[in-house]
């Protein structure tokens, strides 16, 4: 008998998100997901550049209150033009 395994809300979550590098997009991606969480500052944002500088995958750790919180994230981050993966 297996069990699966639940987020229990609220709590910290993580989102990585995977864009082409431009110029803004970490200001993009940061104040997309403010809209959502308002304490949302770069110590709550990790971020890493390609090795050829064409990508840049930020981590941001939010505070989700609910799998419709964190959906409504991902959903709003998928809008953005230079986005190509949210996990």
């Amino acid at each position: 008998m297996s069990e699966e395994t639940r987020i229990l809300f609220p709590c910290d979550y993580p989102i990585k998100v995977l864009c082409k590098n431009r110029k803004g997009i970490v200001d993009d991606i940061k104040d997309c997901i403010g809209k959502h969480d308002s304490n949302i500052n770069e110590l709550s944002m990790t971020q890493k550049v390609s090795g050829k500088g064409n990508y840049i995958s930020l981590t941001v750790v939010l505070y989700a209150l609910s799998e419709k919180h964190v959906m409504g994230i991902y959903l709003d981050l998928k809008n953005i033009e230079s986005v190509k993966l949210v996990l």
